[in-house]
């Protein structure tokens, strides 16, 4: 393993001096707060990700370190499945299902919400959808969510026929309570250091 510093990483990189497959220690990383080891793959490039994971990243599922920028993305893969049980919304727990990187389920008004356990700087994308369950009651379930850096909103609406053909309108979380039911819930986000 070579230590140097940021700078003198680069220098090998624009000059093709790497060693392909060695590994860099990168003393100064992240505006001087992070030590980062990453792997030539040539002798002008480097892996995305970190050999050893940094401590800034360590409790995030994937990291990955841009040099050029001096940044280091960390991304978790959030997932739950929600369900209401007597009246109250949760997510699932059991030998079945585990939720991950959720503290907890709760209803606000006409909407459910997914706490995350973290806060994260950007959203990578997310999907919110009904089971089997839901999909063929007559009420014409559908969900879709609002999704932020600590949590997302998931709003439900029915199907309703009108006088001018099918229309959607809220559902509320007690409407909602189909026994045996679930909202299948996923989202990836990034926390970014540097």
């Amino acid at each position: 393993m070579l230590s140097m510093t940021r700078t003198q990483v680069q220098n090998l990189m624009t000059s093709r001096g790497l060693i392909p497959h060695e590994i860099y220690q990168i003393t100064d990383a992240l505006a001087g707060q992070g030590l980062v080891r990453i792997m030539a793959t040539s002798n002008n490039t480097f892996a995305p990700r970190p050999v050893i994971p940094t401590i800034q990243g360590a409790s995030y599922d994937l990291e990955e370190y841009a040099i050029q920028t001096d940044k280091l993305m960390a991304i978790d893969s959030i997932s739950c499945v929600v369900r209401c049980v007597g009246g109250v919304w949760n997510f699932i727990q059991d030998a079945g299902h585990e939720p991950r990187r959720v503290s907890n389920v709760v209803t606000e008004g006409n909407n459910i919400v997914v706490n995350y356990a973290k806060t994260y700087t950007k959203v990578l994308g997310s999907q919110v959808t009904v089971d089997e369950t839901y999909s063929a009651s007559a009420l014409g379930i559908t969900c879709g969510a609002s999704v932020g850096l600590n949590r997302s909103i998931i709003q439900l609406h029915r199907t309703v026929l009108q006088a001018n053909g099918l229309s959607k309108v809220p559902l509320t979380p007690a409407q909602a309570s189909i026994p045996g039911s679930n909202i299948w819930f996923s989202a990836n986000c990034m926390k970014i250091f540097g």
